[in-house]
């Protein structure tokens, strides 16, 4: 199985059903799909105005529908009525084309590389609309540049309105409370109520956005946020998108530790190390170094994750939710004017950081290899008794580390040889 998302936790905020087949691809790829739906899609309380204008389909020379929304909730009920043989369909994109044909249609104009109105607008077909009649299926309200451009090119266009969509969320609290490497934004739609829920609040300025489409990426750019558009449509793109961006962060922290691990053993050793090479895609050893003389070192690189999570297993299943709130009640520990509900501190923290590195112990990596554990909690320990008793804990265990295994402090100030 491929796992180049292991340990990512990445929001989707599509209506549940439209979030799955993503949702199985993140798991597939090792990651945590986290499902929080900022459109909710429903029926109409009352169908009788759709009704009372699809009726008039016979009339119509195309069909054109906005989303696979629009086929589930419109083709049902446009079978009912008498469909002339002459009208001609159109779709947005693949996935909306696909269904249609499901229901019959045999031939459905859709755009090719890009999936937009705007990639619509620019086929052929659609510039040949003098006195013609098109009927839109969409949902209620939505984007008019697709019937304000087909009546500059002279069609009659009706709108077909099936489905509604709604925001299910109060707050962002389902966002806030996991430690997020991305959040997926498939419409402008749901960035709006996105950013209308987050405000300015920090925990969205360092978590990156991924979209489908530049248009839908223009409020988040608006705000100076950080965003990844992918290159098509589909969830295999997406997949694609969210792989190369959280790589390419996995190989940020894998560098920055190779540097500050380097910083100190170069010193120590007198060597002259540099950073050649940082693996990425799973590769190990995580990071290939050369000295002035052509000598290999290769660093692998393990953390502690700095997440609610895991300082919530520090603190022994701590009810404190915030991040905030958490690492305020570590400083309140350490300073004596607080207790743990169950277990020591520093001993869970301990605990993370030994099976951390018996995990990695297991495996061979090959020669002139160090392993480096970057403790990442982000509190000021106690590092000569620390490291002591994870030296003590680690004794008899088996060290394929040629180069030895080593205890980087989240700053990067301070480094211990544990084995």
């Amino acid at each position: 199985m491929n796992t180049h998302l292991a340990g990512k936790h990445i929001a989707i905020t599509r209506p549940v059903e439209q979030a799955k087949k993503l949702a199985d691809l993140i798991t597939n790829a090792g990651g945590t799909p986290i499902l929080f739906p900022l459109i909710e899609i429903t029926p109409l309380a009352d169908y009788s105005l759709f009704d009372a204008t699809i009726s008039q389909i016979e009339d119509y020379d195309w069909a054109i529908f906005i989303s696979s929304n629009a086929v589930q909730n419109g083709m049902p009920r446009l079978l009912k009525k008498d469909i002339p043989k002459n009208l001609k369909f159109a779709a947005i994109g693949p996935v909306t084309a696909a269904e249609l044909k499901d229901f019959g249609a045999e031939q459905v104009l859709t755009p090719q590389g890009r999936f937009d109105s705007e990639a619509l607008l620019a086929l052929p077909e659609m510039q040949a609309m003098q006195n013609k009649k098109v009927m839109i299926f969409r949902g209620v309200g939505g984007r008019e540049i697709l019937a304000e451009s087909l009546k500059t090119h002279g069609a009659t266009v009706t709108f077909a309105e099936c489905y509604q969509r709604t925001n299910p969320q109060q707050n962002c609290d389902g966002l806030k409370a996991n430690k997020l490497h991305g959040i997926v934004v498939t419409s402008s739609e749901a960035m709006r109520h996105l950013l209308d829920l987050a405000g300015n609040e920090d925990w969205l300025k360092n978590t990156p956005i991924f979209v489908n489409h530049a248009r839908v990426a223009e409020q988040v750019l608006a705000r100076g946020l950080t965003v990844h558009i992918a290159e098509t449509g589909g969830d295999e793109a997406m997949l694609k998108c969210i792989g190369k961006a959280t790589d390419n962060e996995t190989q940020a922290i894998e560098r920055g530790t190779a540097e500050g691990f380097l910083e100190h053993y170069n010193a120590k050793y007198n060597t002259t190390f540099s950073i050649v090479k940082i693996a990425g895609n799973g590769e190990s050893p995580d990071v290939e170094c050369r000295d002035l003389a052509g000598k290999q070192l290769y660093i692998e690189v393990t953390m502690t994750e700095d997440n609610v999570g895991d300082i919530q297993a520090a603190l022994g299943r701590s009810e404190h939710k915030s991040l905030d709130a958490l690492r305020g009640q570590l400083q309140k520990v350490r300073a004596g004017t607080a207790q743990l509900p169950v277990t020591c501190l520093s001993e869970n923290v301990v605990g993370i950081l030994i099976q951390r590195i018996q995990k990695k112990l297991q495996k061979h990596y090959g020669d002139n290899v160090a392993l480096v554990v970057r403790e990442t909690t982000g509190v000021d320990w106690d590092w000569d008794l620390e490291q002591v008793k994870i030296r003590t804990a680690l004794k008899s265990e088996i060290n394929h580390f040629d180069k030895g295994v080593w205890l980087l402090s989240r700053s990067k100030e301070r480094i211990f040889q544990i084995l």
